[in-house]
C-alpha cells in the first residue's frame, strides 16, 4: 500500500479516537464558517442596499461635471467655463447616448437661508422638477406639503433646516446666494 494511504488511515482513526473532541471542533468549524457566510452576505446586502438609496434618492448613477471639477469643487469650475454651455444641447446628447434612461439638469450653490431673525447657511441645489422625477426620488415623497412644480417659485427645505428656521408648510424664507458660487452638473440614470 502506498505510504500516503497510510497517513490518511492513520489521521481517520485518530479522529474519532476521542469523538467528543471531534464533534466539538467540527461544529466550531461548522459554526464559524455558516457565521462567516451569512456576515459577509449581509455586509453586501447592505453596501448595495447603500449605494442604491444614495443613488436613488439624491445623485442619480452618473453625474457630468467639468473635467476639473473633482477633488477641490471649486465654484468656478463649471460646465463650459464661465460662459457656460448650452444645458439642452447637453441635455439632448446625453440622453440620446445607449442605456441612459434619463438625465436631469443640476445647480449646486451655497448660500444664506432666512426667515424672521434666524439665519443659517445651506447647500442650495437647484433642480427641473418634471424631469428630477424620473432620475432620483428626491422630490417623491416630502415630509409635508409636495414637491415644487416647474415655474412655480417654492422651494423644498429640509426636515432639520426647517426645524433651525423655525419655519412651517408656507412659510417665507429669503435665499441668499451669490452667483459666482453656483455650480452646475447633470444627473444621470442607466
Amino acid at each position: 500500500m502506498d505510504d500516503r494511504w497510510i497517513w490518511w488511515r492513520l489521521a481517520w482513526r485518530n479522529l474519532w479516537r476521542n469523538r467528543r473532541r471531534t464533534l466539538i471542533t467540527a461544529s466550531a468549524l461548522a459554526f464559524g464558517y455558516l457565521a462567516s457566510v451569512t456576515m459577509i452576505g449581509l455586509w453586501g446586502g447592505m453596501m448595495t442596499e447603500m449605494i442604491e438609496t444614495g443613488t436613488n434618492l439624491v445623485s442619480g448613477q452618473l453625474q457630468l461635471h467639468a473635467p476639473d471639477y473633482y477633488p477641490e469643487r471649486s465654484m468656478y469650475t463649471t460646465l463650459g467655463g464661465r460662459d457656460g454651455v448650452d444645458v439642452d444641447e447637453l441635455l439632448r446628447l446625453v440622453r440620446d447616448t445607449p442605456g441612459i434612461v434619463a438625465a436631469s439638469p443640476r445647480v449646486y450653490g451655497g448660500g444664506l437661508i432666512s426667515s424672521g431673525s434666524e439665519t443659517v447657511a445651506g447647500m442650495l441645489v437647484g433642480v427641473d422638477p418634471d424631469h428630477e422625477v424620473e432620475v432620483t426620488r428626491l422630490l417623491q415623497t416630502p415630509v409635508e406639503g409636495r414637491a415644487p412644480r416647474a415655474g412655480e417659485r417654492e422651494i423644498l427645505v429640509g426636515r432639520d433646516m426647517a426645524n433651525l428656521l423655525d419655519v412651517g408648510l408656507g412659510a417665507e424664507v429669503v435665499l441668499v446666494a451669490p452667483p459666482a458660487m453656483v455650480r452646475s452638473g447633470t444627473t444621470c440614470t442607466e
